[in-house]
């Protein structure tokens, strides 16, 4: 069904006939013969406000912003969707239904469903902020999860704690604070927006001062949550988090490690995934607020980074150029996890990240500079630990049924949650490849640092079935001492004693 555009009259201060600007200037267009009014967005893409309340939600009574441009050359910009209402500002209903809506950023709504829970959230007097949205434009939204209880505060709202003095911006999950009222004033926010409330988050990045580009982003993507259990087109970020300056060397490196990556992940799934990491590497300056208790934030550092990137990204891997020599060489973040069937927690931790529930991890690299990447061996060594830290998302920690009927952890080493090294495969993740001798003896297969998935690893992404494990064995050795070739007693575990531990393998996401 089509829409029809509401426009509206607005009375402007400056009457300018000018040639279509840069998009570096443009904003807000009309025509001198419609009193339409358009948001130009970065593409150069226009998006029509439909009615003066929504215009009034971003700018209030101020029309100066407003340019001329000809109507030949509004005609060669696409019509995108249309502008929605600026989160925090009112609360909506249709007219011809008494549900209320909170409005977050990217025009989510979110019903509120009981009188206690808006009274809590928005005082007594909440009825002052509610406006009609007509069901013309309530296809303009998409509908977010239900707000039940007091304690779920919308995000896109100016946010105090009662009997506190400090105003922040709920963003993500998250606040972040205004560095002084002015500041609130300068985006665009008064006393009537502000909601009072007890509930605590957690506080994330720089204080906002001025303008903010983030809170006043008339482009924002709805913050509907993003879960997936996606495998086989997996996407990456290199972040380079460096204090004061870097070098180019630096950066050099940490370029030639994200060229080598994809195609080596590919090879590691023997083809039935692929990695892709963008072109850039994301450059952040080291903040004091990067910093706590001595450690590098890797929320923090995730929350800066997703105010000017969209939340598409099922890893992030983070290099600095300051964290001291260690034996550790990376680690691993799980972030969310909607997979069930391979041993691993559901996980909903996104929240601290500033992600929407695509991040599934974040990988912590340490300094680029104790990365070595110049021989062959020095790269696959370098390669199999970036692929190491990624299986800790699906593998590692396999279980099966005893004969004993008991739930048995053998197949991995519990303290470091790696594969123990008396399978018989050889991952990433661990094991030293035994091969049955037939007389007793095991031989290990184990040679190198460039290591394939094993078909435990696979089936644990979801890229192979069941049926396709194959042979599983691990082996109890005559005594603890690791030689080429050891006695022992060996152990079948069968496919289907893993499945009656862990359960079938399943996305959870529907």
């Amino acid at each position: 069904m089509l829409k029809k555009i509401v426009t509206f009259l607005l009375f402007l201060y400056i009457f300018l006939f000018l040639p279509l600007p840069t998009q570096a200037a443009v904003n807000l267009v009309r025509t001198p013969s419609n009193t339409a009014v358009y948001f130009v967005d970065a593409s150069n893409v226009r998006h029509a406000f439909p009615n003066q309340k929504i215009y009034e939600s971003w700018f209030g009574n101020d029309f100066k912003k407003i340019s001329f441009v000809s109507e030949e050359a509004l005609a060669k910009l696409p019509l995108g969707k249309n502008v929605v209402l600026k989160a925090g500002k009112y609360l909506v209903k249709i007219p011809s239904a008494p549900d209320v809506y909170a409005v977050e950023p990217g025009g989510t709504l979110r019903h509120i469903e009981s009188a206690e829970a808006m009274e809590t959230i928005y005082g007594k007097n909440w009825q002052q902020k509610l406006i009609d949205l007509s069901e013309v434009f309530f296809d303009d939204y998409v509908l977010g999860a239900p707000i039940k209880f007091g304690h779920q505060i919308p995000d896109g709202v100016v946010y105090k704690l009662i009997n506190k003095n400090n105003y922040y911006y709920k963003t993500a999950g998250h606040l972040q604070k205004f560095a002084s009222w002015q500041d609130v004033l300068a985006n665009g926010y008064n006393q009537n927006d502000v909601v009072e409330n007890i509930t605590s988050f957690f506080l994330h990045g720089a204080e906002i001062e001025g303008y903010d580009e983030n809170i006043n982003n008339l482009a924002a993507e709805n913050n509907l949550a993003r879960y997936d259990c996606e495998n086989k087109n997996l996407r990456a970020a290199f972040i380079f988090v460096y204090d004061g300056t870097y070098n180019l060397e630096e950066v050099e490196k940490m370029k030639a490690i994200k060229n080598r990556l994809p195609e080596y992940f590919n090879w590691t799934t023997d083809g039935l995934s692929q990695l892709t990491l963008d072109n850039d590497i994301f450059l952040i300056k080291k903040e004091n607020y990067h910093i706590f208790e001595s450690k590098l934030s890797l929320s923090q550092l995730a929350f800066d980074f997703y105010k000017q990137h969209s939340d598409v990204y099922d890893f992030l891997f983070i290099f600095d150029n300051f964290s001291e020599p260690s034996k550790i060489i990376a680690e691993y973040y799980a972030v969310t996890n909607q997979i069930a069937g391979i041993q691993k927690p559901i996980l909903k931790a996104e929240v601290q990240y500033g992600s929407l529930g695509k991040l599934k991890g974040v990988i912590k690299m340490f300094s680029v500079n104790s990365h070595l990447f110049g021989s062959d061996s020095e790269q696959n060594i370098t390669l199999n630990n970036i692929i190491h830290e990624m299986l800790h998302q699906w593998s590692g920690v396999f279980t099966f049924l005893n004969d004993k009927k008991e739930e048995d952890t053998s197949l991995y080493n519990e303290k470091l949650k790696h594969w123990s090294n008396y399978v018989n495969f050889v991952s990433p993740l661990g094991g030293y490849g035994w091969r049955d001798n037939g007389d007793g003896t095991f031989t290990q297969t184990y040679v190198n640092q460039k290591i394939k998935l094993s078909n435990l690893d696979l089936y644990g992404m979801g890229l192979l079935p069941q049926r396709g494990i194959g042979e599983i064995f691990y082996i109890v050795p005559e005594n603890s001492l690791i030689t080429d070739t050891i006695s022992a007693k060996k152990v079948v575990v069968s496919a289907d004693s893993l499945v009656k531990a862990m359960g079938k393998w399943q996305c959870l996401v529907k």
